[in-house]
């Protein structure tokens, strides 16, 4: 009878271990299957801001390359055309279209164009577009345009405008040259970032 027993015992000790392993394992199984789920999920997820990513990456560049053209197409047209027809006037001729141009160029278009110039590829930048170095370089271009703009044309403007009723002659003579070399240059800054952005977008 004893002998019996013993043996009922090691049967129940064996099934347990049994049951213990079995159980093991399908919680192994059960954790392997949930990291699986994981790494997929977690691949998609990637791969689909990846995608969003470069969407957003491509309209950004587009609307970088449309307003910096722009932009530089505006500043070339005073350049090779505007400006040469303007010193043809009379001083006071001049400095009164001058002052009217200040007046009525800086409106809600040429301000979306001048904040897209920087502002687009900034944005580029961050969205980690494998060809920053270009992008890069088009921002510098622009931004540096833009400083010539504010330190240089636009005091010589204000000090225009402020000699309105004075003498024309002299306000034209310190105006005039000038404000032209500070504008060939920001034209070409800005005609070299509409090459690069272009070149990035390629």
């Amino acid at each position: 009878m004893t002998e019996l027993t013993t043996a009922i015992d090691q049967a129940d000790r064996i099934k347990g271990r049994g049951d213990r392993s079995a159980g093991a394992e399908e919680g192994e199984l059960g954790r392997g299957r949930r990291r699986a789920r994981t790494n997929v999920r977690n691949r998609l997820c990637g791969r689909a801001r990846r995608t969003i990513m470069s969407a957003m990456s491509s309209v950004l560049m587009m609307a970088a390359v449309l307003t910096t053209g722009l932009y530089a197409g505006l500043l070339l047209t005073f350049l090779i055309a505007v400006m040469p027809g303007l010193a043809a006037l009379p001083d006071e001729h001049f400095a009164a279209a001058m002052r009217r141009f200040n007046e009525s160029v800086p409106g809600p278009v040429f301000l979306v164009l001048f904040a897209g110039v920087a502002g687009f590829p900034a944005a580029v930048l961050a969205t980690g577009t494998p060809r920053w170095p270009v992008v890069l370089a088009g921002l510098l271009c622009a931004v540096a345009g833009h400083l010539v703009t504010v330190v240089g044309n636009i005091p010589l403007n204000k000090a225009l405008a402020e000699a309105e009723g004075g003498d024309d002659t002299a306000a034209r003579a310190a105006f005039e040259s000038r404000w032209n070399t500070l504008h060939q240059a920001r034209t070409a800054f800005s005609l070299a970032a509409f090459t690069l952005l272009t070149l990035a977008a390629l």
